[in-house]
């Protein structure tokens, strides 16, 4: 982003408050990608394909197993990976709407900056629903790769807002 447009000083992205947070959606997207490769990787999105209950309850019964470590739960338990990537999901989800209001309401912002934290919100809402879409469909290749080609461009969008909020 630098090379397109060039360095410029920050005016909006002064206040320290509006930094961290864009940050924090640039790492929350990351670690939701992350969480969505353990979900790929188990084929843990074939499990559960009900929504919003797993399996009728909140948390799967089968979340965790009596003598698994923490590492197999997390990493290799199908029904603790696709919880966590839901859970992930709702937060990110929850953080770009309060963080696009917030923007929003600040008199400040610049209108690219509003623009780029709508657009985060909207790309973070799609991405959802189309993951709820795969997950019904219990996660075939077409809507799987459309999924994941959704988190590129989450993380595409959060990491612009953050880049224009520093340097706008």
């Amino acid at each position: 982003l630098e090379a397109w447009f060039g360095r410029t000083r920050a005016s909006f992205g002064a206040d320290r408050r509006w930094v961290i947070g864009s940050m924090g959606l640039v790492v929350l997207s990351f670690l939701q990608m992350m969480l969505g490769a353990l979900v790929a990787g188990n084929k843990a999105g074939r499990l559960y394909t009900d929504w919003p209950l797993m399996g009728g309850k909140f948390v799967p019964k089968d979340y965790a197993h009596k003598h698994a470590s923490f590492w197999e739960t997390f990493a290799h338990n199908p029904a603790a990976v696709q919880f966590n990537h839901r859970m992930g999901g709702y937060l990110l989800f929850v953080v770009a709407v309060v963080f696009a209001i917030a923007v929003v309401r600040t008199p400040r912002a610049l209108p690219p900056i509003r623009q780029l934290a709508l657009a985060v919100a909207a790309v973070v809402t799609a991405q959802a629903a189309w993951g709820v879409l795969t997950l019904h469909f219990a996660a075939p290749l077409g809507l799987s790769l459309a999924h994941q080609v959704g988190a590129v461009i989450v993380l595409a969008t959060a990491i612009g807002l953050a880049w224009r909020i520093q340097r706008n």
